[in-house]
C-alpha cells in the first residue's frame, strides 16, 4: 500500500502482508510408513476334539498380527503333552493311543497355541464267535470264545460279553461261553458286547461213539483203525481228530473207519470222530 499525504513532500509507507506458502506458518508433515505385520497370536483347533482309541483328529492353526488381522503362520511344529495318550504327526494328524486327555501344542517360532484332545474307549463294531458251527451230542460240552472288534478291525479287550441261547431245550450256554447239548435239535448261541453280536450255530445230535482204536500206539504216517457206532458210511461223512489234528480218512463204514495218522509229537492223544455235525465224546 502506497500513500502520499497532503503535507509537503511525501512519505513512502510500505505495508507487506503475509503471503500464504511463504516463510511464515508451520511446515507440512512427512508421510509415515506402517510397521510390518508380525505374528502375535496362534490359535490351534482340532477336528474333532474327542476321538476313540485308534482313530485320528486333524489339528490346524491360524494366526493374528499386532493389529488383529489374519497373518500367515508359516510352518507349524506340533507336539503332544502326553504321547502315551495321543500322538501328533509333523503335519498335525492326532492319533488316539489310550483313554485319557492330552494337549496338542502348535508352535510358529516362539509363538504357541494349544488345544485339548480327549481319547475315549473305542466302541465295539463287530463280534466274532469261534467256532462258528458246533456239533454236539446230548450231554456233551464245547467251549466257545468271542472277540469284539472296532471299526478298523482291531481286537478290543476288557469288554463284557453276554452269552445267550435261542433254544435252551436244545443247547444251553454258560456266562463264560460253555455250550452244553441238551436234546437233539438246533440252537443259535449269541455273544453280545455293547449292543453288537456274533453267533454260532449249534447242532445237537446223537453222535458217533468210539469203542476201540487199533493199534494202541499210533505212529505218524501209519494206518489206524477206529471201531464204534453211528459213523458215516462215506469218506467225507466223517472228520477224525487226533489230538485236535485232522487225520485223513481212507475207508469208512457205519461201524469202522481207517485213517492215516497225522504228524504229531510223542505223547498221549485223544481221538474223536465228527459225523453229521456231532462229535464223539473225548
Amino acid at each position: 500500500l502506497l500513500t502520499w499525504p497532503a503535507s509537503a513532500g511525501f512519505v513512502l509507507t510500505a505495508v507487506s502482508a503475509a503471503c500464504s506458502g511463504g516463510g511464515g506458518g508451520d511446515s507440512a508433515k512427512a508421510p509415515t510408513t506402517p510397521a510390518p505385520a508380525v505374528l502375535m497370536t496362534l490359535s490351534v483347533s482340532l477336528s474333532p476334539t474327542s476321538i476313540p482309541v485308534g482313530q485320528t483328529s486333524i489339528a490346524s492353526a491360524s494366526g493374528l498380527d499386532q493389529r488383529g488381522s489374519t497373518i500367515a503362520t508359516g510352518t507349524i511344529a506340533w507336539t503332544s503333552s502326553n504321547t502315551a495318550v495321543a500322538s501328533v504327526s509333523p503335519t498335525g494328524t492326532v492319533s488316539g493311543i489310550a483313554v485319557g486327555q492330552a494337549t496338542i501344542v502348535g508352535a510358529a517360532g516362539t509363538v504357541q497355541g494349544q488345544a485339548a484332545v480327549t481319547i475315549t474307549q473305542a466302541p465295539v463294531a463287530t463280534v466274532t464267535v469261534t467256532p462258528s458251527t458246533v456239533g454236539l451230542s446230548p450231554g456233551d460240552t464245547r467251549q466257545l470264545s468271542a472277540m469284539p472288534y472296532d471299526l478298523l478291525g482291531l481286537a478290543l479287550t476288557g469288554r463284557t460279553i453276554t452269552w445267550t441261547s435261542s433254544d435252551t431245550t436244545r443247547a444251553k450256554v454258560s456266562a463264560t461261553g460253555l455250550v452244553t447239548g441238551v436234546a437233539v435239535g438246533a440252537a443259535t448261541v449269541t455273544a453280545t458286547a455293547e449292543g453288537k453280536s456274533g453267533t454260532a450255530a449249534v447242532t445237537v445230535a446223537i453222535g458217533p461213539q468210539v469203542t476201540a482204536i487199533a493199534p494202541n500206539g499210533l505212529v505218524p504216517g501209519t494206518t489206524a483203525t477206529i471201531t464204534g457206532v453211528r459213523f458215516g458210511a462215506g469218506l467225507t461223512d466223517n472228520v477224525v481228530l487226533i489230538r485236535n489234528v485232522a487225520a485223513t480218512v481212507t475207508a469208512a463204514s457205519a461201524t469202522q473207519l481207517s485213517v492215516t495218522v497225522p504228524c504229531l509229537a510223542t505223547g498221549a492223544a485223544t481221538v474223536q470222530v465228527v459225523t453229521g455235525g456231532a462229535m464223539s465224546p473225548a
